[in-house]
């Protein structure tokens, strides 16, 4: 594909990993400046997650994206991004959003709305691929007393302008 030629190292790995794993993000592959790249598809119909993007920054980071504010997550390996699209377009995965004082505080993956751990304070929100599968959790609901999950995948809170 002639626009792959024109993007940067990680940025072709990961586009070629996607595009051949998942041929519905062809359709919508943008070449950015610095051989970025930028993809999406739209979500199902009734999910609040708007669409799932999938792209790169400065020949660095990937990062994958639902479209509500701060539902994203880096992935480090073509393995990575694949096992998190996948996960989240078949519900397995879902982003889960915290807050405090109605500002965001963290984001993560989590397979069950109880692998979020909630402090005194927080609220959580998950975000399924279907929708079928959202909640909005509150630090005091039973479901959320029990020892904390270890997340799916390791948890890293981006670094600052690293987001789009």
């Amino acid at each position: 594909m002639r626009k792959l030629e024109q993007l940067n190292p990680l940025s072709r790995r990961m586009a070629r990993a996607l595009l051949a794993a998942l041929p519905q993000f062809r359709r919508r592959l943008e070449v950015l400046r610095n051989g970025d790249f930028r993809t999406h598809i739209r979500a199902p119909r009734g999910s609040k997650a708007y669409g799932l993007r999938v792209y790169t920054v400065n020949g660095e980071d990937t990062w994958v994206q639902f479209g509500v504010p701060n539902a994203f997550y880096d992935a480090e390996s073509e393995r990575q991004l694949l096992r998190i699209v996948k996960g989240l377009m078949a519900d397995r995965l879902k982003f889960a959003l915290k807050e405090k004082k109605g500002k965001w505080t963290y984001t993560t993956l989590v397979r069950r709305s109880g692998d979020l751990a909630l402090a005194r304070g927080e609220t959580g929100r998950i975000y399924s691929w279907s929708g079928t599968k959202d909640a909005l959790l509150a630090p005091n609901q039973p479901l959320h007393r029990m020892a904390a999950r270890r997340p799916v995948l390791p948890i890293r809170k981006p670094r600052k302008g690293r987001h789009r």
